[in-house]
């Protein structure tokens, strides 16, 4: 209905969508895509990612099989995960050969996840960042953050992607109000200096503030 009522081509959306973890497994994540792209009114899904490993059920590789079987179908066109650590990523190329294209993982200036984004970018993995403002972790009331918004004449949100952005991680915040959808993508006017990117380097608060995907699981 959306896509009808705006009158933008298709051809000129991206739609992502993931698999729950109650829908993994070979035959069940081909079925929630399915669904999936019926609710949505479109024949085919842009970017398809499993939304976490799920380690106690047993099922990441079936289901990232039946990923791979979608995309070979044409029914995906990019097939990814999300949460996946080094091990998970590894554990899906040892059993099929092919790495996910990309991984949506929490990332911002507060949870940089450095080591796992080098080692993504080594086997041509991208990075997107969920929660990439990092305002759980108090980020956009850090005295650093604020002292750059003023220098830019930014938000403290502007910064926060600005870096990602910088880092070449796509990012998806989360805003259902338009000034605030408006004022997230105005971030092309300016960039952040080698003084910048170290201060907001010095921000990082290491692995251990992520969640952990061996251990949380969403259903």
């Amino acid at each position: 209905m959306g896509i009808t009522a705006s009158a933008v081509s298709r051809n000129d959306i991206v739609i992502q969508t993931k698999l729950a973890g109650g829908d993994q497994g070979f035959d069940e994540a081909i079925n929630a895509a399915k669904e999936s792209g019926r609710r949505l009114g479109v024949d085919h899904l842009d970017i398809y990612l499993i939304h976490w490993p799920c380690p106690s059920l047993g099922k990441t590789v079936e289901s990232w099989k039946a990923l791979l079987t979608l995309v070979d179908e044409g029914y995906v066109r990019v097939a990814g995960v999300s949460n996946f650590k080094r091990h998970h990523l590894q554990m899906l190329y040892d059993e099929t050969g092919r790495w996910p294209a990309l991984n949506q993982i929490q990332c911002s200036p507060a949870v940089q996840r450095k080591e796992l984004r080098e080692f993504m970018t080594d086997k041509g993995i991208h990075t997107q960042a969920w929660h990439p403002t990092g305002s759980k972790e108090g980020l956009l009331s850090d005295p650093s953050i604020i002292t750059l918004a003023r220098k830019y004449g930014k938000s403290p949100t502007q910064i926060a992607l600005k870096w990602a952005v910088t880092h070449g991680i796509g990012v998806v915040p989360k805003s259902s109000h338009e000034g605030r959808q408006i004022e997230n993508a105005d971030l092309f006017d300016f960039e952040l200096d080698s003084d910048d990117l170290a201060t907001l380097a010095a921000l990082d608060r290491g692995e251990q503030a992520a969640r952990d995907s061996d251990i949380d699981e969403e259903f």
